[in-house]
């Protein structure tokens, strides 16, 4: 009994040491808080797709539990910058916390705060809790393996890890242990020759080899739960995240941190206000997004009603902040018009771009899957234009949490940023959607529309507030490039898209001529044809003149 308990206290320790403290904004690394200073918890919901409708998760017991049982495979799906990464973070925290306490304290209910997951009971009822990153996994398929890899040569000497590992192996047979990856969308089956994943599980998830009973908590971007799904029978319960579950909460507690470090006495209410009729306060769900717009706020910033130049001024703040030894290269001043009064990005225009290119370049490489996390080994940037961009806050670096591989991982704020980023580049260099971009939809012709449209769709929007020319030329290669289906009309004899997917395709090309006008570009005319006259005709309603 003592290796069990003994096991126990190690992991909630390794937790209190490794998230307790958190970048108060990721761009600002040297600035920590507690979690519990900054964290609000997220909207989660599962959807009925069949009876359009959707059931709000406030409690573990929400998530954790069905018909009163421990759900064996749960996972949790949403988009980059919704708060899946933080969420598993606070639960293994507060996991760790519920071990240390030699006997539970707070009792089964809600805080004063109306805090949601709060009844920690349930959180008990689970006695180990193994917290890993599948984007360190390092082609592992065996959970065992990664556990050992990320884990357990952290918590027990060289001499001590066979016996830790068995250990580990008499735990996953137990009902009530739990491991909770995070990642799934960054994780890739590369390992070969000795592994012994099953024929019909390889490439989905990792595995646990031997018998088990063990809880899998997967978190994943929705990408990859389309076009690599796990086996139906091996999802028990599929939630979504959707970003802040109160925005009001989690901005007012930075705007108090804001206020604390600046001596000012400014209001989150105040700065919702002002967002909100700028007509971008949806962005605010994004925690991320919310945290650089305050900051723009507490620098006497503008927010605008544009998406292309919000991020041009976050990126124009960040570079703004004093460094030591940056070199001053400005080069080639920008010719888009979106850059005209940014400037800090023109000052350092050269490293802007060759940040942009990175960004390019890993969202669409020439081989493998789109990385939103790359070896910093590997990316091909400068060692200046590296430094440059991680003092500045616009590229993070972290140790990988792999033991077996000690290198480090690059990653952008968010992955927004590296989209805006990345449409830059193309606007730069015209000739790139054609060569490196739409081969790549055109060779995998069986990729799914939500795919196509999800790694498309932002870098759209960007495109039409930086080059509209670039934007015109996006706008009529999608089109080429959705699937259609024959549905023979009647009277007109047309044919169609897919009606699930007119309304997404027409209202992202309602969007950019938006991001278009509000960027000066009133001629804006993208493609909109093989559409249904009823979709047509609602279209033109609203903007008549814009549509071929």
């Amino acid at each position: 009994m003592y290796l069990f308990s003994d096991l126990k206290r190690r992991l909630a320790e390794w937790y209190q040491k490794e998230y307790n403290n958190v970048p108060f904004i990721p761009s600002m690394q040297e600035y920590e808080v507690t979690m519990r200073q900054l964290y609000v918890a997220p909207k989660i919901v599962e959807k009925d797709n069949k009876n359009n409708s959707e059931v709000r998760i406030r409690t573990f017991t929400d998530f954790l539990m069905k018909d009163g049982c421990l759900c064996k495979n749960i996972f949790l799906v949403g988009e980059p910058g919704t708060g899946k990464y933080t969420f598993t973070q606070n639960l293994a925290l507060q996991w760790g916390e519920l071990q240390l306490q030699s006997v539970l304290a707070e009792k089964d209910t809600v805080s004063e705060s109306d805090e949601e997951f709060q009844d920690k009971n349930t959180l008990q009822m689970i006695e180990f809790l193994f917290h890993v990153s599948l984007r360190d996994a390092n082609g592992h398929c065996s959970y065992t393996n990664i556990i050992r890899d990320q884990l357990l040569v952290h918590l027990y000497n060289q001499s001590e890890l066979d016996q830790a590992d068995k250990l580990v192996q008499t735990i996953l047979e137990c009902p009530t242990s739990c491991i909770l990856s995070d990642g799934l969308d960054e994780w890739s089956h590369t390992e070969l020759g000795q592994c012994s994943c099953p024929s019909n599980m390889k490439g989905r998830t990792p595995v646990i080899c031997q018998p088990h009973s063990a809880i899998t908590i997967t978190t994943s971007r929705p990408w990859r739960m389309t076009q690599c799904p796990p086996k139906e029978s091996k999802v028990e319960k599929r939630l979504e995240i959707e970003g802040t579950s109160s925005v009001e909460r989690l901005g007012e507690k930075v705007v108090n941190i804001m206020n604390n470090r600046s001596g000012k006495h400014d209001e989150f209410s105040a700065i919702e206000g002002y967002v909100q009729k700028k007509g971008v306060a949806h962005l605010l769900t994004i925690p991320i997004l919310l945290l650089q717009i305050v900051c723009l706020f507490f620098d006497g910033k503008d927010v605008s009603n544009s998406h292309s130049k919000i991020y041009a001024s976050i990126f124009d703040m960040l570079m703004g902040r004093p460094q030591d030894s940056i070199k001053n290269r400005r080069g080639v001043a920008p010719t888009f018009q979106l850059f005209a009064d940014k400037l800090n990005i023109i000052r350092y225009w050269t490293y802007f771009t060759e940040v942009a290119k990175l960004a390019f370049t890993q969202l669409f490489p020439q081989q493998g899957h789109s990385s939103v996390v790359f070896n910093s080994n590997t990316c091909h940037l400068d060692d200046e234009v590296k430094r440059f961009a991680l003092k500045h806050g616009i590229l993070s670096e972290k140790q990988s949490k792999s033991f077996s591989c000690r290198s480090s991982n690059l990653t952008f704020i968010h992955k927004s940023f590296q989209e805006f980023l990345a449409a830059v580049h193309m606007g730069l260099h015209e000739d790139l959607f054609e060569i490196a971009v739409e081969p790549r939809y055109s060779f995998h012709a069986s990729c799914s529309f939500n795919y196509y449209m999800s790694d498309l769709s932002h870098i759209f929007i960007f495109m039409c507030g930086i080059n509209i020319n670039m934007a015109e030329k996006m706008s009529e290669i999608m089109n080429t490039h959705v699937k259609c289906v024959k549905c023979e009309n009647e009277i007109s004899r047309m044919f169609f898209i897919c009606q699930e997917h007119e309304y997404t395709l027409t209202h992202l090309k309602e969007q950019g001529v938006m991001e278009a006008d509000k960027n000066g570009f009133q001629n804006f005319r993208p493609t909109l044809y093989n559409i249904t006259s009823y979709i047509q005709f609602k279209v033109m309603t609203y903007f008549t003149g814009y549509w071929k």
